[in-house]
């Protein structure tokens, strides 16, 4: 049997794992925060009201609160991508529970129907240690590698990260977050991982973002609360999810081959650059001597082939022993000046031919442009809420349609999934009805 002690320890985790402060978590549910500390040190008794209202707070099961095997399991592990200080995050606490309101609802609905997908098929490496910076790296570039196998992306650019990962059972979902935070991953008892990015940034930072949570997901699901904001970009965790993210968008083999068809030769390694979409982290490894003359439209091209940043390119090159510190200095002022304008060129001469499934060739100074625009790669991303909005549709309909959930709460599911038009929602579910009758 729980002890009040045990009770109120339990309940101290979760508003922990979810960043809330008690003041926050009090305030919220009607209750002094003298209340509530008593409550968690088990020196006052918790209600059946009191309780109720903490759990839908932190998102919880009795059955998770409660021993059922004799031991307590954690909740859940919230990983934030973002730069904000840790006392700001309390400003995306309503995304953050958004989310896990979104998606604890798809998992009741997948159970009520039946539709249960709980053992995700992605592996998980959380066994791994990281002694130093460089075994990061290298655990980072190597999984990258590994995971582009075993999921047969060959070498050619990740049109659509989100439905690789979705094909994982890892949902992914888009947000309106605080500029300074890039994403979140949410893991969840008996839930599949939801990564959660920021729909206002770009579509690069967007996909480098899922990547790098992917990695949070394989090799970070059964660690603690992870925090990846300014101050800890240098962890040797945050160091691996970017190492991994950089050898997943952009695979050692694909972009060897592309510098090889320009008849370049690579160089000793000089240093190992990663770069997030935001900053940039280097191990120094040993000098060389040997250049490469890539020039800026090689940089702009693969910037649009891969779907990543021109600077990621640039720093991608110079880890993978393409460029030398010299080259990548002038390669990165010219980048300054005239990149962006480079790929809007590349992006108005394959816009077009890909909005129709098809490729055009044009021959830029010797090498072939059969890249996939800016363009494309901003309107698959785009399809990562509707991915997850359609699938959560999907499941309400089905529920009413089955007489597995009412009327009422078909509406407020149909609510949180932002269509809170009550007329809307009356209509909708009047045709569903029609359907039955017919």
């Amino acid at each position: 049997m729980t002890t009040d002690e045990e009770l109120g320890n339990r309940l101290k985790e979760a508003r922990i794992n979810l960043r809330l402060t008690q003041e926050n978590a009090a305030k919220q549910i009607g209750l002094s925060r003298t209340a509530l500390t008593q409550i968690e040190s088990g020196q006052r008794k918790i209600n059946i009201i009191e309780f109720n209202k903490l759990t839908k707070l932190y998102c919880l099961s009795s059955d998770e609160i409660f021993e059922i095997d004799g031991k307590y399991q954690e909740s859940f592990q919230l990983l934030f991508r973002t730069a904000l200080p840790q006392e700001k995050l309390v400003e995306s606490q309503a995304q953050v529970m958004k989310a896990l309101e979104l998606m604890s609802e798809l998992s009741s609905l997948e159970k009520l129907l039946d539709l249960c997908k709980l053992n995700y098929s992605s592996l998980n490496y959380s066994n791994l240690t990281i002694p130093d910076k460089w075994t990061a790296i290298m655990q980072g570039e190597s999984f990258g590698a590994s995971e582009r196998k075993r999921l047969e992306l060959g070498a050619q650019p990740i049109d659509n990260i989100a439905k690789v990962l979705n094909n994982e059972n890892i949902m992914v979902l888009e947000m309106e977050l605080n500029n300074d935070v890039s994403g979140f991953t949410i893991n969840k008892k008996n839930l599949r991982p939801l990564i959660v990015i920021n729909q206002n940034h770009s579509c690069y930072r967007r996909r480098f973002t899922m990547a790098h949570e992917f990695a949070h997901v394989l090799f970070d699901g059964l660690k603690p609360v992870i925090i990846s904001k300014g101050s800890n970009d240098k962890e040797f965790i945050e160091v691996r999810a970017n190492a991994f993210a950089a050898s997943f968008l952009m695979p050692a083999e694909g972009i060897r081959q592309k510098i090889l068809a320009l008849g370049k030769e690579g160089m000793s390694r000089l240093q190992y650059e990663l770069y997030d979409e935001k900053q940039v982290d280097s191990v120094e490894i040993r000098p060389s001597n040997s250049i490469n003359e890539l020039q800026l439209y090689h940089i702009a091209y693969m910037a649009q082939y891969y779907g990543v940043s021109r600077k990621a390119v640039l720093y991608r090159l110079k880890s993978l022993r393409l460029l030398t510190p010299k080259q990548f200095d002038k390669l990165f002022a010219d980048e300054n000046k005239n990149g962006s304008l480079l790929s809007r060129y590349f992006e108005i001469n394959n816009r077009h031919a890909f909005a129709e499934n098809s490729v055009k060739t044009n021959v830029v100074n010797g090498f072939d442009n059969s890249v996939p625009a800016d363009n494309q790669f901003k309107n698959t991303e785009r399809s990562a809420n509707d991915n997850f909005n359609n699938y959560f549709l999907d499941l309400c309909f089905d529920a009413y349609r089955l007489n597995e959930i009412s009327k009422g709460k078909f509406i407020e599911l149909l609510a949180l999934a932002g269509i809170s038009n009550r007329h809307e929602a009356l209509s909708l579910a009047k045709i569903i009805n029609a359907a039955n009758d017919g």
